[in-house]
C-alpha cells in the first residue's frame, strides 16, 4: 500500500484507487540501488532493474531522537529526509525545528542534547484535483461526477482516527496550509 500503517486500511486502500484513478504508476517492494543526478529523470534499483521514468526518489538518513544523525555528531537534519516513524509533510517541519534548534545552540556550548522530537499529530490531506481518466476506479459506487470531481480524502488522529473526505479537503483546499506555512516561515 502507499501510506504505512499509521493510517487505517481502508483509508490507505481509498487513496491507492484514487493514485491509480490518476494514473500514476507505483512500484513497491523495491530498494533505490542508483540515485540519478540531478536533472535526470530515472532510477536503478539494487536489483538492477532500470526505472527510466522514475521522478520521486526517496532516501532517508537515521537520526536519534535529538533529530542528530547517528553516523555523524554534531550534525542535525529536519524535514523528509529523517527516518522517523511519521508521515513526510511540511506541516512537520516546523516541529522539527523545535527540537533542532535548541540542540544545535547546546552542542554549540559542549553541553548534552537535551530536547527530544517526540513526533506530531497524525494527520493528512491529500487534495486530489479533477479525474482526467476513469482508469480502474470503481465507478460503479461513485455518486460524483468523475470530470467534475475535485476533493480528496483526509485522515486525522483524533478520538478512534477519524477519516474526512471531498467536503472537508475542499474547505481546507482554500489556501489554509499554504497560507500558514508561508507566514511561519516568514515568506
Amino acid at each position: 500500500m502507499l501510506l504505512n500503517a499509521t493510517y487505517s486500511k481502508k483509508f490507505r486502500k481509498d487513496v491507492e484507487k484514487l493514485v491509480r484513478a490518476h494514473n500514476i504508476g507505483t512500484i513497491f517492494s523495491e530498494h533505490v540501488g542508483t540515485v540519478p543526478a540531478p536533472g535526470k529523470i530515472g532510477a536503478t534499483s539494487r536489483s538492477k532493474k532500470v526505472y527510466f521514468a522514475a521522478d520521486l526518489v526517496h532516501g532517508y538518513v537515521r537520526v536519534r531522537s535529538t533529530l542528530e544523525l547517528v553516523s555523524h555528531l554534531g550534525v542535525f537534519a529536519v524535514g523528509d529526509i529523517i527516518k522517523w516513524p511519521e508521515q513526510k509533510q511540511a506541516a512537520k517541519v516546523d516541529s522539527h525545528v523545535a527540537a533542532v534548534v535548541p540542540n544545535l545552540l547546546t552542542f554549540l556550548q559542549g553541553k548534552s542534547l537535551r530536547r527530544k522530537y517526540k513526533g506530531t499529530m497524525k494527520m493528512i490531506v491529500l487534495p486530489a484535483g479533477r479525474i482526467r481518466s476513469h482508469a480502474g476506479l470503481f465507478t460503479e459506487n461513485l455518486s460524483v461526477d468523475l470530470d467534475q470531481y475535485n476533493g480528496g480524502p483526509a485522515y486525522l488522529d483524533i478520538l478512534w482516527g477519524i477519516t474526512l473526505g471531498d467536503w472537508f479537503v475542499r474547505w481546507l483546499k482554500k489556501d489554509f496550509f499554504i497560507a500558514k506555512t508561508r507566514a511561519n516561515r516568514g515568506l
